[in-house]
């Protein structure tokens, strides 16, 4: 039994990459936009790519120029510096939980995205070490 969407031997997303490139040159008359090559365009149909270095490739397309892969990297490199920087994301920090229990304080430091029921297991933990503690003391 085959799998759904591979009934021609292509897998669904070569198809898709190739319906963007086909949304981005559209159909390819010899002596034009055929001179690109097939992973110059994957390239520069990517959706972050720059609008000015596809406009570039298609240019020198036009004029009998064939578009290689490291053509379309430089020119993603060069039309990408001049795109404004986006800031850098900030660093995940750790977040101190501090309570006030009876005969103590428990300490716990939380990491970002550490999963909920196990923080509230190990703070379980930390306060009946401290009970056992206070009553120990007792």
């Amino acid at each position: 039994m085959r799998k759904a969407g591979t009934t021609c031997g292509l897998p669904p997303r070569t198809a898709q990459k190739y319906m963007v490139i086909w949304r981005q040159f559209g159909t390819c008359t010899p002596g034009e936009r055929c001179r690109f090559d097939l992973q110059a365009m994957h390239l520069l149909a990517a959706h972050k790519s720059p609008r000015e270095a596809i406009a570039e490739a298609m240019t020198l397309a036009d004029k009998g120029t064939k578009v290689t892969p490291s053509m379309a990297r430089g020119l993603l490199r060069k039309y990408a510096a001049d795109q404004p920087a986006k800031p850098a994301a900030p660093k995940p920090t750790t977040t101190a939980l501090r309570l006030k229990v009876p005969g103590g304080i428990v300490s716990v430091e939380l990491d970002p995205g550490a999963d909920l029921a196990q923080v509230i297991a190990h703070v379980l933990r930390k306060i009946q070490a401290v009970k056992k503690t206070t009553k120990a003391a007792a």
